[in-house]
């Protein structure tokens, strides 16, 4: 748990890149921040130099689209006087051993297919910017999509080091590692200038998914993304972390098993962790993420000072130790989650929480049934909700959960259909069909470790009034058409 009483040091003093760093911690209990030194010091310190390893390219696997030129490697397609601003770099093997790679044109690198991958070669450092597998220098714009990067068998610190500006889309990072039982070091993309990374996966990562680091990043944006963690052990995973001074929005994500605790000093995981340890200013909006199976499904911790300013709202957040914590004199935000349950936070079925986020009302469970009332055989409309609020608001109009969160129905003298769904834009819905018994149908939805019902009348059908047979009428017919001849003849 947070226990802002007891604040410490634990003479943990890193130099890096010629500046000493301490990393704060809370004695015996979480790491204030999810960070490690994580430095954007002065580069002169430590410069990247490239660590191009000898077992690396592929003829011919770097097309040049804009000039047509092939190249053996992404480095040499990089250094071509040929290749300029704007121009797209495409890979086009299956699989390329890359070493490290210094980026300072503005272009696009990208898959042919999707499917195509860089391989590590050689080990980052673990200063400066040698800690970059691919480094994006200052003042530079890239744009990475449609990849995989795998990091198996060799140590990489930080798989994009983004100083200028960088914007992935549909990439997925893999094994991005350095030694997360010791150093607990290891992040997919490490920002502190511009960027977005949106529509990617992150599995076996040694610490952070994604960085967003220091006051140059003023409009991070992590959507659509998905963080698997390594589970319990002695490791740390953050699926996201915006830290000293950055400002981002993290939403429509899902995070999952971030349980690692440091033997060390017992820093704790937490799907999204939110922090002031290096600077101040830090602001974050965590909006309509799943987050499970976590310590802490949202972490807002401090160093010193006021702390992050962070809103936290629409998410799921289920079967984690706690969904949310909070140390930080300034308050936590976190109105209208879902915390698994309709009794709310720290109640059987749903997640605790811990410190004093503000947190009341939450989201809730609700069905409802239209007409309630219907004839044997006929059908009612049904539709659960996620949108009502434990004030019994309905919050739609400001946010929504997830979609995709899955419900299940179930139903008394009648059926269903279909007996499952996920949402969209908070509701589900299906339709009951009644049987041929009068009585009060009971329609039920299942949603986590909530379940709420509503209630159907069925009733009989009216007696039907007689009506005369086809061919009895037929016969009424000519026998009025006979008489009325016989009249008319009789005239």
């Amino acid at each position: 748990m947070f226990k802002a009483s007891i604040w410490r040091p634990t003479a943990k003093v890193v130099a890096v890149s010629g500046i000493f760093v301490l990393s704060f911690f809370l004695s015996g209990t979480v790491a204030e921040a999810g960070v490690a030194a994580t430095d954007f010091g002065d580069p002169s310190d430590a410069p990247f130099v490239a660590n191009r390893g000898v077992n690396q390219g592929v003829p011919n696997s770097i097309h040049n689209l804009n000039t047509a030129e092939l190249f053996s490697t992404l480095q040499a397609a990089l250094d071509d006087v040929d290749t300029l601003n704007g121009h797209v770099l495409q890979l086009e093997v299956a699989s390329l051993p890359e070493g490290q790679v210094l980026i300072t044109k503005n272009v696009t690198i990208q898959g042919q297919t999707g499917s195509e991958q860089f391989v590590a070669t050689v080990d980052t450092g673990s200063v400066g910017d040698t800690r970059g597998w691919f480094l994006i220098e200052t003042g530079v714009s890239v744009t990475v999509q449609d990849l995989n990067f795998d990091g198996a068998g060799f140590l990489i610190w930080q798989a994009f080091r983004v100083k200028g500006s960088g914007d992935f889309a549909r990439c997925n990072f893999l094994d991005i590692q350095y030694n997360p039982s010791s150093d607990y070091a290891g992040t997919a993309i490490a920002m502190v200038g511009a960027g977005q990374v949106v529509d990617c996966e992150f599995d076996q990562i040694g610490r952070v998914g994604v960085l967003f680091y220091a006051g140059g990043v003023t409009n991070g944006l992590m959507q659509g993304c998905s963080f698997t963690g390594k589970g319990a052990g002695d490791w740390l995973d953050y699926a996201v972390e915006v830290g000293a001074g950055a400002t981002a929005l993290v939403r429509d994500n899902w995070f999952e098993a971030c349980r690692g605790v440091e033997s060390s000093d017992a820093s704790e995981s937490s799907g999204v962790n939110v922090n002031t340890t290096f600077a101040e200013g830090t602001v974050a909006e965590v909006l309509s993420n799943t987050v499970m199976d976590c310590t802490f499904g949202v972490q807002i911790g401090r160093g010193d000072g006021q702390g992050p300013t962070a809103e936290v709202h629409f998410n799921r957040l289920i079967t984690n130790e706690f969904g949310v914590g909070v140390n930080a004199p300034s308050p936590l935000n976190a109105l209208n989650n879902w915390f698994g349950c309709n009794e709310g936070p720290g109640q059987p079925g749903c997640d605790a929480t811990d410190g004093d986020p503000l947190i009341d009302p939450w989201l809730t469970l609700t069905i409802t049934a239209n007409p309630t009332t219907i004839q044997v055989f006929q059908d009612s409309a049904v539709e659960s909700a996620l949108i009502i609020n434990s004030d019994a608001v309905d919050t739609s109009g400001d946010g929504l959960v997830p979609d995709a969160i899955p419900e299940t129905f179930t139903a008394t003298l009648g059926a269903v259909n279909p007996t499952s769904g996920g949402t969209v834009d908070g509701l589900v819905p299906t339709v009951f069909t009644a049987g041929g018994t009068e009585g009060t149908a009971i329609v039920t939805v299942t949603c986590d470790n909530e379940t709420v019902e509503t209630p159907i009348e069925i009733v009989g059908q009216p007696e039907a009034i007689p009506t005369l047979g086809f061919w009895a009428l037929l016969m009424l017919i000519a026998a009025v058409a006979v008489l009325g001849a016989r009249l008319l003849v009789k005239r």
